[in-house]
């Protein structure tokens, strides 16, 4: 059989692409391909699952913003209980120019219908009272941040997007990109089969790269990274007032972030480490790293017993600029990569940007179409 469109990664990207082309052309055949036995299970799901609206990225802030305003007004197919719970995000700064950035994005958050506001550190420390020791000017509190379920909202677009006519097959690995006379023609698997289309979305995470050689074209220097996350016990006797509504603490300039969990805080020292695409190890030896970090920024949680703790691939370019659209050099080949730890807060908006290419691709291809596939049904989504 042959494919309008074939898309590589059942991720947070892969499947949000699949879920608004299930919803735009639900008469074209569509089929994603997950190498794994199920759909989210590296980066996806080894990631704090915050969403996030003020980033310091200029080139992100639209995504953030429309991926927040998303996860807030979830469609009714993918609002299942407990997939996203707002708890409100607190940025702090240390430094006069870091506070400067916070504000901009503030104004223009609220100029975009978010709700965001600028606190003092007193503030912040009535909110949080263990931040006495934390350096800080000043922060910027978004209040329609939170903490989300990555595998839930997956899982959404799979099923939304499989009752619309998607094909998936998971445990099917892709050797290469098949392309005739310069432009995409289908998969080659690692099988030996060959699936035809005219259109691939590479949205392989970190595997993405090592398939873009394969066909010679740049990498953009797009590389997988290692990350650690840790879970402590419980944690009341510690930390005052702390409750499942403790918004997320991102310290901007020192880079640690921490959150609730379960009663006690998943926290992150932000560390970033060049690594293969696999699933990582965690590396015996980051405790040094991260002990002297979290000392200088939150030292109350080297006072906490540690449950839990794992290593998560984020995937990115040199500039953290996410990989979105058609290769130029490759009529067919489409990215939906990169996206570096964002992927959570984004995938919605970046997944719609993509989709619309791909159906322009597919309009222009058919005599007697529109160009611009004038989608109402997704346009709120796409940018």
């Amino acid at each position: 059989m042959t494919y309008d469109c074939i898309v590589l990664g059942a991720g947070l990207a892969g499947t949000s692409v699949v879920w608004h082309l299930s919803r735009c052309a639900p008469d074209k055949r569509i089929l994603i391909l997950e190498r794994e036995n199920a759909a989210g299970t590296h980066a996806s799901a080894q990631n704090a699952a915050m969403i996030r609206a003020l980033v310091c990225e200029d080139e992100l802030v639209p995504y953030a913003t429309a991926g927040t305003h998303f996860w807030n007004h979830l469609p009714e197919e993918l609002n299942w209980p407990g997939v996203f719970h707002k708890t409100g995000s607190m940025l702090l700064s240390s430094e006069e120019s870091t506070l400067q950035l916070l504000e901009r994005r503030v104004a223009a958050a609220v100029a975009n219908g978010l709700s965001a506001e600028m606190w003092s550190p007193s503030r912040c420390r009535k909110v949080f009272p263990n931040l006495t020791q934390t350096p800080l000017l000043g922060a910027a509190y978004c209040a329609d941040d939170g903490v989300a379920d990555p595998q839930a909202l997956i899982d959404g677009f799979l099923a939304s997007a499989r009752r619309r006519g998607v094909e998936y097959r998971r445990k099917t690995d892709v050797d290469t990109i098949h392309c005739e006379n310069g432009r995409v023609a289908g998969v080659q698997l690692a099988s030996g089969g060959l699936i035809q289309s005219k259109r691939v979305v590479l949205a392989s995470g970190a595997w993405s790269p090592a398939l873009m050689q394969k066909i010679g074209v740049a990498d953009r220097g797009l590389r997988p990274h290692r990350r650690h996350l840790f879970v402590t016990g419980p944690a009341a006797n510690l930390v005052k007032g702390l409750t499942k509504q403790t918004p997320i603490v991102w310290h901007v300039d020192l880079q640690v972030y921490l959150r609730w969990e379960t009663g006690g805080l998943l926290f992150s020292a932000c560390d970033e480490e060049p690594y293969p695409a696999s699933r990582p190890e965690v590396d015996d030896d980051i405790d040094p790293f991260v002990e002297e970090r979290v000392s200088r920024v939150f030292p109350f949680l080297l006072d906490l017993p540690l449950v839990n703790c794992w290593a998560g691939l984020r995937t990115f370019t040199p500039s953290h600029e996410f990989l979105l659209g058609e290769e130029s050099e490759v009529p067919g080949l489409f990215y939906a990569t990169g996206l570096g730890g964002h992927g959570v807060t984004c995938a919605a908006p970046a997944g719609g940007r993509v989709a619309r290419e791909v159906l322009s691709d597919m309009q222009a291809k058919t005599p007697g179409s529109p160009e611009d596939p004038g989608c109402s049904c997704c346009s709120g989504a796409f940018l």
